[in-house]
């Protein structure tokens, strides 16, 4: 049960991040900030802070997708949940939310003052920032597997 309701928070996560980038992308290719003269699509500094923000978001998406294609693997093969595995989806699920939290919040602070109007790119920031307070977003998971990992012999950590 906690690897589905992980499955869910996960996608959660991704889908809130996924469309923050998509809304700060389409905000760039028409915003020019009071004093810079260029839209942002154009401003180095903010092409660099965007591709920062997709490179973390696909990490964090990665492990979500392996740790998830591990766990449904084993369980398909053997007919049992590994609880190593299971541990893993958890944190993975963490990982992403907190990560999501942090590149919708550099997404938001990107934006500018059209981040403030009620918008997509605002609602994006509540509902992120909501689901990081949720029991699957919290740092007992990331205690857990940090048991597990020093418990576990290094060959299993992949």
């Amino acid at each position: 049960m906690i690897a589905q309701t992980a499955a869910g928070h996960a996608g959660f996560a991704l889908g809130v991040t996924r469309r923050a980038l998509d809304e700060l992308t389409a905000i760039a290719k028409t915003k020019v900030r009071m004093g810079g003269g260029v839209f942002l699509k154009d401003d180095p500094r903010f092409l660099h802070a965007l591709g920062t923000l997709e490179s973390r978001f696909r990490s964090a998406h990665a492990w979500v997708r392996e740790s998830f294609t591990r766990i449904e693997r084993t369980v398909n093969e053997t007919g049992r949940l590994d609880l190593r595995q299971n541990g893993e989806v958890r944190q993975a699920t963490v990982q992403v939310t907190q990560e999501g939290a942090e590149i919708v919040r550099e997404a938001y602070l990107l934006a500018g003052t059209t981040a403030l109007r009620d918008g997509p790119l605002r609602r994006c920031f509540r509902d992120i920032h909501a689901g990081s307070q949720h029991f699957f977003a919290s740092p007992a998971s990331t205690l857990d597997f940090a048991r597990d990992l020093l418990a576990a012999p290094a060959e299993s950590r992949q």
